[in-house]
């Protein structure tokens, strides 16, 4: 029964699994989208005599988490357990090598299912006499929302084509190994430049033409970026509107500034195009927001 002591023996018990989704900085809101039918993978690192235990599926019915397949599930002994774990709405593969907790970050537009929260350890050591693994996680990208505000001397169809990211100097890493046992990041591929068109991004209202004139502005452009740094006040903004290439500085003498993309931080960027140039509005770092995605979150 709950509360009583555990035999002393030397037989592993199997672990009680807790997971929550919690914004880590102070500027952004808690929030837990780890609800019933949602699901985790947790690896068991080969550590303190224990075997490697890969992508171990773990299910929340009604505020339980259970192992999905009952033969396969996690036990703890004598000796504390290296636990990490990962969440998300669609399909991550993990390299098949060492522990296999090592995953791709892709600079890509923004979509629920290719978004990724993990926590390389539990909140507490984990062994028989204390087998509750909480896991607690955060965002493995950073992200960028624009709003692109049209002003009335703006008098073309304003149609947006293409999306591009640059610095003034050096590149931009267009993807990065993460290891989700310990958030170790490390570079595959840089570029000067990334670039997006509209079209395969599915941003269909801005490749259609934005119409309405001020307001709330439009957010299709949304962006999921590998964590990293770049050089200071370098960030340059390309929207091809209407079949001309604009560009606008982050910062633009405005004291903004934009040189580093932190795990978990969403920024939004506020543009406003004015007769024939595209201008800086604001930058600002702002709560994560969550997309709505169907009632189950797979993990493989």
């Amino acid at each position: 029964m709950d509360g009583e002591p555990l035999p002393d023996t030397d037989a592993p018990v199997p672990v009680e699994v807790q997971a929550s989704i919690t914004g880590g900085a102070t500027t952004r809101a808690s929030y837990d989208a780890l609800g019933s039918g949602k699901s985790i993978g947790i690896f068991r690192l080969a550590q303190n005599d224990y075997t490697l235990m890969k992508d171990v599926k773990y299910t929340n019915t009604g505020g339980t988490w259970a192992a999905a397949t009952a033969a396969n599930k996690i036990y703890v002994g004598a000796q504390t357990a290296k636990l990490c774990a990962y969440h998300s709405t669609g399909t991550v593969s993990f390299e098949a090598t060492g522990n296999g907790t090592v995953t791709t970050l892709t600079a890509q537009p923004y979509k629920a299912d290719k978004d990724l929260w993990y926590a390389a350890k539990t909140t507490a050591d984990v062994w028989k006499k204390t087998p509750a693994a909480n896991f607690n996680m955060d965002h493995a990208y950073s992200r960028i929302t624009f709003t692109l505000i049209r002003q009335s001397t703006y008098l073309g169809d304003c149609k947006v084509s293409k999306v591009a990211l640059a610095p003034a100097s050096g590149t931009l890493s267009q993807t990065r190994k993460i290891d989700i046992s310990s958030g170790t990041l490390t570079n595959l591929a840089t570029a000067a430049k990334l670039e997006w068109t509209s079209a395969a991004a599915g941003w269909t209202a801005i490749a259609n033409g934005i119409s309405a004139v001020g307001g709330a502005g439009n957010k299709d452009i949304d962006l999921l970026l590998p964590p990293q740094s770049f050089t200071a006040a370098s960030l340059t903004v390309t929207l091809t509107i209407d079949g001309i290439a604009m560009s606008v500085a982050i910062p633009a003498g405005s004291g903004q500034t934009l040189n580093a993309l932190d795990a978990g931080q969403q920024y939004g960027i506020t543009l406003k195009l004015k007769g024939s140039s595209l201008k800086l509005d604001n930058v600002e770092t702002q709560n994560w927001t969550e997309a709505t995605v169907g009632s189950g979150y797979e993990t493989h």
